[in-house]
């Protein structure tokens, strides 16, 4: 299983062959030129969202491992997946990494799954 993340936003999304995954508590507003999946289980908690950086990376690996840790989203992964028919996941949220100083859940979710099965989960590039 391939995973990726990256914004909803992102115009390099739509013809990328991963399903695209909501991950974040709210789903978009906007029109989106691909069909969405959810798996919430990688929302954080709403309390957490104004945290600074280092208090909200220890706060949400803890709430992920609570919830099944690396071997659960690992099965969750493989159920979306076999749901869209695609052998890779495109997990979004709605930040853009392009903006300096900010950091987000989805990254913070790949560097944990990172250390947890050694897998590299790379944000897919946005187009200039």
């Amino acid at each position: 299983m391939r995973l990726y993340t990256a914004r909803f936003a992102n115009r390099t999304l739509a013809p990328h062959p991963a399903a695209k995954v909501q991950i974040s508590l709210g789903a978009p507003k906007f029109p989106l030129p691909y069909n969405l999946h959810q798996l919430l289980e990688l929302a954080p908690a709403g309390f957490m969202l104004h945290k600074p950086e280092a208090d909200f990376a220890g706060l949400y690996t803890k709430l992920l491992q609570r919830r099944g840790g690396a071997e659960f989203f690992a099965e969750r992964f493989a159920e979306v997946a076999r749901t869209a028919g695609v052998d890779q996941l495109a997990l979004l949220c709605y930040e853009d990494l392009r903006t300096p100083g900010l950091w987000y859940h989805r990254r913070v979710f790949a560097s944990w799954y990172q250390e947890q099965v050694g897998e590299e989960v790379l944000e897919i590039e946005e187009a200039a």
